[in-house]
Parts: structure tokens; C-alpha cells; sequence
């Protein structure tokens, strides 16, 4: 009887254990971070809503910006590790830890060529070299409100395949932010922009962040996701 009771606990806690279980990926476009800068990571866990994943760092702050999106600025050089949870019925359960660099601005652009020198990646590398999103020709950084203003839609870098016209843009998410606060944000699947972003970017301030993420293209029916474009606004 004793052994029949044991079997039972057993094949209980090993359904448990596999429904607990679950895969969570945490991406960045660089593949690291860099420090005292603003990171666009991107968290998913499966089968869980974003509202009920939980996220922490043990170097600098993280910031909810968006769906399962989030802005991590380390503070400091070396390990930078993100810590995943969901909740589930109240409970908090912790799922595990992406590890990252972070690195100094000056050193990312070497430690990058060092990362992309070591053997294939994971996940399938694209077929063509990825463009660069272009806002009125700038590819991030700081940018004039009057600028943006100008602007009627994004464009793309023009590669081969972007002049060819195989390679098109075909969705991205624009977010404005005050404080670190979302004040609009907006799905797209055109390059042009609509009313109501041209209205939000008359709106724009001094110290606003304007971000273009989850960005997406298709080339020979296959999707590309492409680095998030972020600029700081200026007067």
C-alpha cells in the first residue's frame, strides 16, 4: 500500500514538473547590452500573457514599455542577468535567468564583431544582410522634433534587395515615451504613417522617446526581424 501511495506522489509531482515546465526566451537585437543606455529586450513565455510574466534584473532598471516588451539600462559593465517569473493563480513561480554582457559604448561595436566570429548562432541567421530602419535618414540617436514632423514614412536602407524591391517592410510598433512612460503607442503594417501618428507626433516634446519595434520584413517569403529604431527628441 505504501508503495502504490509513493507511485501516486510520484506520478503526480512529475505532471506537475512538466506542467511547470515551460520554454521563455529573452531576446535584445545585439545579442548584449550596453551599459548606462537604453536596451530594447523582449520577453516571451509560452502560453502565458504578458500581464502575467514577471521581470527583474540584477544590474540597473527595467522599464515596461509594451507588450512582453521592456527597456533595461545596466548600470555597470560585466554580467548583466534577467530573471523570468510568471503567475499563475496568485503564485509567483520563477521559470529561470537569460544572462548577458553589458559592455561600454566605445567597446560594443568590437565586442560585436567578436560575438558574430563564433560559430553560427542559434537561430537561423537571415538569408540577406538586414537593412537598417531610416526615420528621415537617421538610423537612431538623437533627432529634432521638427524633423520627425517632416516625416510621411519609414524607410529602409537601401540594399540590393531593397532596391529591387524583393525586401519590404511589412510591420512594425511605434511607442512614444515621457519619463519612461508610454503615452501612445500604435501597430503598423505600412511604411507610411496614418492620421493619428502624425497627429501624435505634433505632440511631441523635448525628452520624449520615440521607438519603432518589433520590426519586420519579408524577402522571398521569409520574415526578417530587424533592429528597433529609437531616437531621443530634441527641440
Amino acid at each position: 500500500m505504501l508503495k502504490y501511495i509513493n507511485s501516486i506522489i510520484g506520478l503526480l509531482c512529475c505532471s506537475l514538473t512538466t506542467i511547470w515546465a515551460q520554454d521563455f526566451k529573452v531576446t535584445c537585437p545585439r545579442n548584449y547590452v550596453v551599459a548606462t543606455t537604453e536596451n530594447i529586450i523582449q520577453v516571451k513565455v509560452d502560453n502565458i500573457s504578458c500581464n502575467n510574466i514577471q521581470v527583474r534584473t540584477d544590474n540597473g532598471k527595467l522599464k515596461k514599455i509594451g507588450d512582453c516588451t521592456y527597456i533595461l539600462i545596466p548600470l555597470r559593465t560585466g554580467d548583466c542577468n534577467i530573471a523570468i517569473s510568471k503567475v499563475v493563480g496568485g503564485n509567483v513561480i520563477d521559470l529561470g535567468i537569460s544572462k548577458f554582457k553589458s559592455v561600454n559604448e566605445k567597446s560594443a561595436g568590437s565586442f560585436a564583431s567578436e560575438k558574430s566570429g563564433k560559430g553560427k548562432s542559434k537561430e537561423e541567421a537571415p538569408p540577406v544582410a538586414k537593412p537598417k530602419l531610416l526615420l528621415g535618414g537617421q538610423s537612431g540617436g538623437d533627432i529634432r522634433k521638427l524633423v520627425v514632423q517632416k516625416q510621411k514614412s519609414l524607410s529602409l536602407e537601401e540594399t540590393p534587395e531593397v532596391k529591387s524591391g524583393k525586401m519590404k517592410l511589412v510591420s512594425y510598433e511605434i511607442l512614444i515615451l515621457e519619463d519612461e512612460e508610454r503615452i501612445f503607442s500604435k501597430k503598423m503594417t505600412t511604411a507610411a504613417f496614418d492620421e493619428e501618428i502624425s497627429t501624435a507626433f505634433k505632440q511631441l516634446k523635448n525628452g520624449h522617446m520615440l521607438l519603432f519595434i518589433n520590426v519586420k520584413c519579408q524577402y522571398d517569403n521569409k520574415i526578417i526581424k530587424l533592429d528597433d529604431l529609437i531616437f531621443d527628441l530634441k527641440n
